[in-house]
């Protein structure tokens, strides 16, 4: 090999060391720099990534608001389905009311008659003295705590004619004086005193509260069981009245 070959060999890898140790610098600055830049875009990712999480979590919110509203949308719907199914009973109920044949009781008018069906029994399973049988010849002033004990002061109020033991026992219409109610009470005597002296009259001597119905405003339709001297029963019936923590009989109020 020439001298002249050598050196060009020499020149040769000379050149290409140089070039190879120029490009690792190059290589070595580029990842220093991409490093920096990482660095320096670290922050700016982060960020992304938690905007990512917000949006994420919005969405999700949204989603549930959405199902609320349409919730809420059908709730209102059927809200305003309920206030007209209300109004429309309400009117029902209204023209019931202004018809005097769906009336319960109405203390406003002298010929009330009862609406059987519209009835509804009361419970006297919570009166024990309710199924007392009445003897009129020893019935007492049993008071008028409770239905039964009220009929029972009644036929002894009537048995011996005293006016203040009656009066105790009758329920008057509002308004009324009372001169009125002495003036019932006395026509009540007479006719009681007329009735003992004609014998074709006869007593009922056993009596006994059978049931009492709701009529509403606190008065009640009470049918008695009476019984005679012969076999035959009776049922009357009379309209009870309660007064705070009494019971009354109704009167000047017919029940035909």
């Amino acid at each position: 090999m020439t001298t002249t070959q050598k050196a060009l060999i020499a020149t040769t890898l000379a050149a290409a060391l140089g070039t190879g140790v120029y490009e690792l610098a190059k290589n070595s600055r580029l990842q220093n720099d991409l490093r920096r830049m990482e660095q320096k875009f670290k922050p700016l990712t982060e960020q992304n990534e938690q905007l990512l999480r917000e949006r994420d979590k919005v969405g999700s919110q949204l989603v549930g608001l959405r199902d609320d509203n349409e919730r809420l949308n059908r709730n209102a719907s059927e809200l305003l389905k309920l206030r007209d199914e209300v109004a429309r009973l309400r009117k029902n109920s209204k023209a019931e009311v202004s018809n005097p044949r769906n009336k319960i009781f109405d203390a406003s008018d002298p010929n009330w008659r009862p609406n059987w069906i519209a009835l509804r029994p009361f419970n006297l399973a919570q009166f024990p003295d309710s199924g007392t049988e009445i003897e009129r010849a020893s019935a007492i002033d049993a008071g008028i705590a409770t239905p039964a004990a009220l009929l029972q002061t009644w036929i002894w109020a009537q048995r011996i004619n005293d006016a203040s033991s009656i009066l105790r026992t009758w329920d008057f219409p509002e308004g009324t004086t009372e001169g009125e109610k002495m003036e019932e009470v006395r026509d009540a005597q007479r006719t009681r005193e007329i009735s003992e002296k004609n014998p074709n009259v006869g007593y009922m001597e056993q009596s006994k509260l059978r049931d009492l119905f709701v009529l509403g405003d606190d008065y009640f339709l009470a049918f008695i069981e009476d019984k005679g001297l012969n076999t035959a029963t009776f049922v009357t019936h009379q309209i009870f009245r309660r007064v705070g923590n009494e019971w009354k009989v109704s009167f000047g109020k017919t029940s035909k």
